[in-house]
């Protein structure tokens, strides 16, 4: 498409009609006025300077000629070949699905040599990754010639890599070919890779190639990306996740149970949770919530029930392991101020792995209209084992949920009570159930208004220095350095609750006082449970003068405490293991550590044996691999040439009068080959993944008409073009500015020249 514009001098048509009008008026009324020259010869001069006028109005005019032609955007059209072993199973008759994709790869290869300079074409092949074949190096043929020994095919990981492949270059297109199974576990069905391409506009071509079945023959229900194991603590929840797939079972509610397994066999379901298959093929994320039981090892089963005309069972099941490990505890934090130090006991408790802390922040209207606040089933038995009360009025809870506090505290749970204006006797616990609880005296009928000073009755000025007032597993937080000389480096308070003192009977302790010997902190038994009174409430400071580990270390060893956790047991054989669910053709090590307490004591002898679920068990090579500090001493070894089934892993001392105690670790060992346990090919997979692109041309294609992809790429690129644009301007190449240069010149000299010859010059 071509048309002509102007592009006049000063980018302004108004200037150039200016300047127009200024050289035509002078070219027409400004003339020799000589009696020499006849009206011919006056009319002649200005008719050669009307002439050179218009060349130079031309010349600043600039006539400009835009053509504007169409061309096909550069863009990779990307090829992606199944290398996975499912492609050794038949697609009709004694036809292998692997001789079908050669037939393809056949259809497809002149589409390299087409003439179209703007696309360029990259193979791949895909099975648990993607790897770039180039078929100038023959490298496609060498493929397609070796048999396919890909274990695990990811279709949504090939789509995405594609995609990332190209980062920054268009796609012209990707033409997908296989059988459409997905055997690797993804966290992103290969549905939602093709809805980004459709959004990039990038059209998907499959060629499904395999032989398919209806849906009432088709079924199947299948369980994966489960971890192979868990490692909690007692008490604490955990959430057990896996991934459902279902195929053939549009509308139908399957039940999904949580098995556990413990050391003895004995099995019973602990949860149930049903899902509703939304049909063809798809995929559901399961994430079931449970509390950790007794400490112990268990196995966990995910179990799906057999669907009438499911022909493969073998993947309705997968199973982990679980470890439970003693100590765990679930702590409940109320808070009545929104203050700093908050903010910092959360961090420092949230870095220890075996406390699960659940906070809430209870807020006082005006003049206390909302309290007391309903807490719900917070103080039941065993919902939490150790309770915090932060800057909290008595009154916020009320004297009914206090007195079911005192009976958790009785029954065995643990109790906080931080330094605050609204804390102790400013906050009116002298009248409350707790005064019994705490192991501090108390005074009734005494409390720190809302809004006003602080009492000095109540409260210490700061800074308050801390000392330790009697050594203690809570106060000694040094490691390698006197426990005072570590609390001498930590920063005073800020102020503290003015305590009364403890109360005098056994077991109540303080374990912190000031300067002043003023108690700071005070622990004692109550019950079954224990309780502790801190009067400070500005050990945030710790932590921004970056003594982190000492902030840490202190809280921790409170909650430790109060769950009687306080002692350290060495002496006991630590066994990990790399996994715990793998192919028996692969290798696993493990290792197994352990801490002498008594390094006097002959070194200790570790064995390692392979138990099977008859009771039979195989020695396994295991080997000293570190010693540090002559008391850790680490072993390794190797699992290997297993069949499948479920084993223990045992480690034991095999000194004749060693007291140490043996321990194992429960795997299992898989012999599923996913690739060849799906005889029919996911064909509806293939077709929906192109269905999904279908607005930007996307297409599934079956493998005799492979032909017509061809005009599907050439109809593709025909849409996806960029203009280009040429532009010729008068002058601007030498032609036409020699041409205007020389007629201008010619016109100035024919001027003078004719004037010369009539005298007037």
């Amino acid at each position: 498409m071509s048309n002509w514009t102007t592009q006049p001098i000063f980018d302004s048509l108004g200037i150039f009609g200016l300047v127009a009008i200024v050289l035509l008026a002078a070219t027409l009324l400004i003339l020799p006025q000589s009696d020499r020259l006849s009206p011919r010869q006056r009319n002649t001069l200005r008719l050669i300077r009307l002439f050179a006028c218009l060349v130079l109005l031309l010349s600043m005019l600039r006539p400009t000629r835009v053509h504007t032609t169409q061309q096909p955007t550069p863009a990779t059209l990307a090829i992606l070949l199944d290398g996975s072993r499912s492609m050794t199973l038949t697609a009709s008759g004694s036809v292998s699905r692997w001789q079908v994709q050669r037939d393809v790869w056949r259809e497809i290869e002149p589409i390299l040599n087409a003439k179209d300079e703007t696309l360029r074409i990259a193979v791949y092949r895909y099975v648990d990754a993607l790897q770039s074949l180039d078929p100038s190096q023959g490298e496609v043929a060498d493929f397609l010639n070796a048999p396919p020994a890909g274990e695990l095919t990811d279709i949504a990981g090939a789509l995405q890599e594609t995609v990332t492949l190209a980062a920054g270059n268009p796609l012209a297109g990707i033409v997908l070919i296989g059988d459409g199974t997905q055997t690797a576990s993804v966290q992103t069905g290969p549905q939602a890779i093709a809805q980004t391409l459709a959004a990039l506009e990038v059209p998907l071509w499959t060629v499904p190639i395999g032989p398919s079945q209806d849906a009432s023959t088709a079924r199947d229900v299948a369980l994966d990306a489960m971890p192979d194991q868990f490692s909690v603590f007692a008490k604490n929840l955990f959430e057990v996740t896996a991934n459902l797939s279902a195929h053939g079972l549009d509308n139908r509610t399957i039940p999904i149970d949580l098995v556990l397994t413990d050391a003895s066999g004995k099995s019973q379901t602990i949860a149930q949770r049903t899902f509703t298959i939304r049909g063809g093929d798809d995929d559901q994320r399961i994430a079931i919530e449970i509390p950790a039981p007794a400490p112990g090892n268990y196995r966990l089963d995910l179990v799906a029930p057999s669907q009438d005309g499911e022909i493969l069972t073998a993947n309705n099941r997968q199973s982990a392991f679980l470890d439970v490990r003693d100590g765990g505890g679930r702590v409940l934090y109320l808070e009545g101020q929104p203050r700093v130090e908050q903010l910092f006991l959360r961090r420092s408790i949230a870095a220890s792995e075996d406390f699960e802390l659940s906070f809430q922040w209870i807020e006082r209207t005006a003049g206390g209209a909302n309290w007391p606040v309903d807490l719900g089933t917070v103080f039941e038995a065993d919902r939490f084992d150790i309770y915090i009360l932060g800057d909290l009025a008595a009154d916020a809870l009320g004297q009914q949920q206090l007195v079911a506090l005192q009976q958790r505290i009785k029954q065995g749970a643990g109790l906080l009570m931080l330094g605050g204006f609204h804390s102790f006797d400013a906050g009116g616990y002298g009248d409350s159930a707790l005064a019994e609880v705490l192991p501090v005296k108390m005074n009734a009928g005494v409390v720190q208004a809302f809004g006003s000073e602080p009492d000095p009755e109540l409260q210490l000025a700061g800074p308050v220095k801390t000392r330790i007032a009697k050594p203690h597993p809570i106060n000694q937080i040094a490691v390698n350095e006197d426990a005072q000389a570590a609390w001498n480096r930590l920063r005073p308070l800020k102020g503290a609750n003015r305590l009364l003192g403890p109360k005098p009977i056994p077991g109540v302790e303080v374990l912190l006082q000031s300067d002043a010997d003023e108690p700071l902190l005070v622990v004692g038994d109550y019950g079954q449970g224990r309780a502790a009174a801190f009067a400070g409430d500005s050990t945030w400071q710790w932590w921004r003068q970056g003594q982190q580990d000492l902030h840490r270390r202190f809280w921790r060893q409170v909650l430790l405490w109060l769950m009687r956790r306080d002692t350290s047991a060495d002496d006991e054989i630590d066994l990990q293991m790399d996994r715990r669910r793998f192919a028996k053709s692969d290798e696993v090590s493990f290792q197994a550590s352990i801490v002498q307490s008594d390094e006097s004591a002959s070194p200790v002898k570790l064995q390692a044996e392979v138990v099977d679920a008859d009771g039979k068990s195989v020695a396994v090579p295991i080997n000293q691999s570190t010693q540090r500090d002559g008391r850790r001493s680490t072993w390794t070894g190797t699992l290997t040439s297993l069949e499948d089934g479920f084993y223990r892993l045992r480690v034991s001392d095999t000194r004749p009068d060693s007291g140490l105690k043996g321990t194992e670790l429960a795997f299992q060992v898989l012999s599923i080959d996913r690739e060849l346990s799906r005889p029919i090919a996911d064909v509806a997979q293939m077709q929906q993944l192109a269905a999904v692109t279908e607005s930007v041309g996307g297409r599934s294609i079956p493998p005799n008409e492979v032909a017509s992809l061809r005009e599907l790429i050439e109809q593709n690129r025909r849409r996806s073009v960029t203009p280009i644009i040429r532009q010729w301007r008068f002058g601007d190449e030498p032609i036409s500015g020699w041409i205007t240069m020389l007629v201008f010149g010619g016109l100035l000299t024919t001027d003078w020249v004719l004037r010369k010859r009539w005298g007037l010059v």
